[in-house]
């Protein structure tokens, strides 16, 4: 059965009128009974309530305001972004803790490596020093040995030099129709007893009696002549004395030991190791003396003075 709607505002009408006169009817006798100042005080003691007082603060309550499904939503990721950066960071700080280990060993090994590199640095200089040491040392006596090789090449050399070098000297003198009508000749000749050639050699010779005070061994200027002399040649040079000085003076002086009689001379020559247009010639200078025996025999022997050669 269904209920007109004219009824059912008639009904609420009806509802709202008994309300209000209700209402009236109840204000009436709470008016009539109160005084007025009793009205006034109740009305301050609102006010105060509704202000509140040091002891006792007034309270409100505010409800909080329903929160939307996207905020609601909002909400829930900013959540879940700040523990996602909570355990980022803590696992930042755990990084670094770690890290921090990490450096602090490799500082304490960095540390025991320059404490084994300064060690070793120490150690390389020692070894520098003993070695420049020794080094300095092989150098002296490398340098000693080059000095000794150097002179024993030279010395070889010199040697080999002193061994085939030239050298020429008196190989004998003899003299000729010491007792004839003929002038006696004094023949000097000279050899090469080196084994390489002599050049350029010159032989000046002259003789002399010493009758009175020291003997004086002079050579005579005379227009100096050259000859080329290989190994174990020889040349001969002439000397004529006077026949009539030697057999009035020279040779009774000589049998009967009165005065010694000598023949002298010097040779001059280069050898093939000799620059002949700079270097000096080599000299050899000689001295014999002539003895005659019992038996008229001329021998000439060496002087004990006068002989040299280089």
């Amino acid at each position: 059965m269904l209920i007109s709607p004219i009824a059912i505002c008639g009904f609420a009408l009806g509802l709202v009128l008994t309300g209000g006169s209700l209402a009236q009817s109840q204000r009436r006798p709470q008016q009539m009974g109160i005084k007025q100042p009793t009205t006034t005080i109740s009305q301050e003691k609102s006010h105060e309530e509704q202000r509140g007082t040091e002891k006792s603060p007034l309270i409100v309550k505010v409800a909080p305001a329903q929160k939307t499904d996207t905020e609601r939503a909002d909400e829930t990721k900013e959540r879940e972004r700040m523990a996602e950066a909570e355990r980022n960071k803590i696992k930042a700080d755990s990084d670094i803790v770690k890290y921090t280990g990490e450096l602090a060993s490799f500082t304490r090994y960095l540390f025991y490596a320059t404490v084994a590199l300064g060690i070793a640095t120490i150690g390389l200089f020692v070894a520098a020093y003993f070695q420049s040491r020794d080094t300095k040392r092989a150098i002296i006596a490398a340098e000693r040995s080059a000095d000794a090789a150097k002179e024993a090449v030279t010395l070889s050399d010199k040697t080999a030099k002193l061994q085939l070098r030239a050298y020429v000297h008196v190989a004998d003198v003899n003299i000729l129709y010491m007792d004839s009508e003929w002038c006696p000749n004094i023949r000097i000749r000279v050899k090469n007893y080196g084994q390489t050639p002599a050049y350029k050699v010159s032989n000046r010779s002259g003789h002399m009696m010493a009758l009175i005070g020291e003997p004086v061994f002079s050579l005579p200027e005379t227009i100096a002549r050259f000859s080329d002399l290989g190994p174990s040649q020889d040349q001969i040079t002439t000397m004529i004395v006077s026949l009539s000085f030697w057999d009035q003076l020279l040779k009774p002086a000589v049998k009967g030991h009165a005065a010694p009689f000598f023949v002298f001379g010097q040779i001059t020559y280069f050898d093939a190791f000799q620059d002949c247009a700079s270097e000096d010639p080599h000299v050899t200078r000689y001295r014999f003396q002539l003895h005659i025996d019992d038996e008229g025999v001329p021998l000439f022997l060496f002087s004990d003075d006068g002989n040299s050669s280089d």
